[in-house]
């Protein structure tokens, strides 16, 4: 990992993604989820890698996790709360 709390955040996200992803598939409107997911998240993220702007491309990242994490995961009260902030 390139960056400082890179091995802490991808065993943060190891804890998150399962929560996130569990909760939109159990959402009637799911497909419509992922969709917006893509659009707004994969797509930049992708786009930026091929320009080789992994900074962007992080930040973009960061912004996802913390946004479905707070729509779609943990709360406050959670196990997050021992972790610190995503990104």
């Amino acid at each position: 990992m390139k960056f400082p709390d890179g091995k802490k955040e991808v065993e943060e996200y190891y804890v998150i993604a399962p929560v996130v992803v569990s909760a939109i598939d159990s959402r009637l409107d799911s497909q419509a989820i992922y969709k917006e997911i893509y659009f707004k998240w994969i797509k930049p993220e992708a786009l930026s890698i091929q320009r080789n702007n992994y900074n962007e491309t992080y930040k973009i990242y960061c912004g996802m996790v913390n946004e479905l994490n707070k729509k779609y995961g943990f709360s406050s009260r959670d196990i997050l709360t021992s972790f610190t902030a995503f990104c």
